[in-house]
């Protein structure tokens, strides 16, 4: 038995509902609860992105070197080591190459931040800065730099 609508009585209920079958409507109401609820994103360049790969390559090498040293194989533990090793040299040269270029982008801030949080190890729920901590100066200075200051005119030492 097929329903009509027809011999429905007019109700705020049926009203809205023959409201959003109209495709324009639909779209409006669509695209507000859209903008409403999606927040602002900013891509990280290539650069960045390359960085987020090396340092997924470093992580699973660093699992095969723990996963080889649980098992007692010292040759296969200590290539997955040096691996590891090489991949962080790769991410310091090309972090030394982002902070290098002037911050013109949030995509470079990005970039820059995504090198600071490489620079922390993590502990517990905090992360503290590596003995050189040169990742997070790199980005304080572009922060800075993007409100037209230097680090030292934000310093309090003299």
């Amino acid at each position: 038995m097929a329903k009509s609508h027809l011999h429905l009585a007019k109700t705020p209920s049926n009203n809205r509902r023959a409201f959003l079958k109209s495709g324009v409507a639909a779209t409006a109401a669509l695209t507000l609860a859209q903008s409403a609820v999606a927040a602002p994103t900013v891509s990280r360049s290539e650069h960045g992105r390359a960085i987020l790969k090396m340092i997924a390559a470093q992580r699973a090498a660093m699992a095969k070197e723990g996963a080889y040293d649980a098992a007692g194989d010292e040759a296969s533990k200590e290539i997955w080591a040096e691996r590891w090793l090489e991949i962080a040299d790769q991410i310091e040269a090309r972090g030394r190459e982002i902070n290098s270029r002037p911050i013109t982008s949030l995509s470079d801030i990005i970039d820059r931040a995504i090198l600071a949080a490489y620079d922390c190890d993590a502990e517990g729920t905090e992360l503290s800065s590596r003995e050189d901590g040169q990742m997070i100066v790199s980005l304080i200075e572009g922060l800075v730099a993007l409100g037209g200051l230097s680090v030292a005119e934000c310093h309090f030492a003299i």
